[in-house]
């Protein structure tokens, strides 16, 4: 089981790797809520379809609904509505290295709402210097532009914490939850909030439309959706959860080989510096596979 463990955390940094760059694409089409809309409803069309015809239980009693509501508006709803819009404003760069204070997030949260996740030097040493090598990587990316730079940098900021807390509760209280019948009411009300607010604030939600924009908002949908939340909230069970949200510092390094390896762009000594800093942090964190994690089943 480790093995199949290591190989869907692998996943997850890989596809997560590249979907700065993809809201970023998709943006150039569609305005942000409205790509949101369109990216969650393929979403949920695909999980729904999978748990009807899989016939996998779907509780609709009133703590179901409730984990359902709460993980709707502010796991995907409020959060991703921030990140939409503040990559509007702030570089792919800045956003990923500003979400990277995620797994802080979750120590904390986790620390005094979990009460089983200590917080210890080797873990706060550990993601210091996962965050340097973010930072390290994207340093130069980092710079105004527009007027609304820092607002963008706050929406990006705050939804990480918020999307940090969420998790923690999740994880406190949702855990009898199949992996994919939890991703199915979440995603599809985040879909229609997000339609619905597009109607009402965008005039204009569709700038252009080309085959780039369309794919995009499948390849969000279908990978950086379907896929890698059901994954997640797989793996949140059976692994670590600060392990977990380690993803945050990994990502970046995995977006940067990416252009290495497809888009022939040139890896710098920050990149290089930078990724070897988020490896020895989460060396350093020692967060590998306990006999502690859990082991229930979805």
């Amino acid at each position: 089981m480790l093995v199949k463990y290591i190989l869907l955390y692998i996943l997850l940094c890989l596809i997560w790797g590249t979907t700065w760059l993809a809201i970023r694409l998709g943006l150039e089409d569609f305005a942000p809520f409205f790509s949101a809309g369109l990216r969650f409803v393929v979403a949920a069309v695909v999980i729904g379809g999978i748990v009807y015809f899989r016939k996998i239980p779907l509780p609709l009693d009133k703590k179901s609904r409730a984990i359902y509501i709460m993980l709707g508006l502010f796991s995907f709803f409020v959060p991703f509505g921030m990140v939409y819009w503040g990559e509007q404003h702030v570089s792919s760069g800045l956003a990923a290295v500003l979400f990277a204070v995620y797994p802080f997030g979750v120590t904390i949260f986790s620390h005094f709402i979990l009460k089983s996740e200590e917080i210890t030097p080797r873990k706060i040493i550990g993601m210091i210097l996962a965050f340097g090598g973010v930072y390290t990587i994207f340093h130069n990316s980092i710079g105004g532009g527009s007027d609304l730079y820092v607002m963008g940098m706050f929406m990006v900021l705050l939804s990480a914490l918020i999307q940090a807390y969420i998790l923690v509760v999740f994880k406190k209280h949702g855990g009898y939850l199949n992996a994919l019948s939890v991703n199915f009411v979440p995603v599809l009300i985040a879909g229609v909030c997000f339609l619905l607010s597009s109607w009402i604030i965008e005039p204009a939600p569709v700038k252009e439309l080309t085959a780039a924009g369309i794919g995009t908002t499948l390849y969000l949908g279908i990978f950086g959706t379907v896929i890698t939340f059901t994954t997640y909230y797989y793996l949140l069970k059976r692994i670590p959860l600060l392990l977990l949200s380690f993803i945050a510092f990994i990502t970046p390094v995995i977006a940067v080989l990416a252009g290495w390896l497809f888009m022939a762009e040139k890896l710098s000594e920050s990149d290089l510096l930078g990724s070897a800093l988020v490896i020895t942090g989460l060396g350093i964190a020692n967060l590998v596979f306990s006999k502690k994690s859990s082991t229930v089943q979805a």
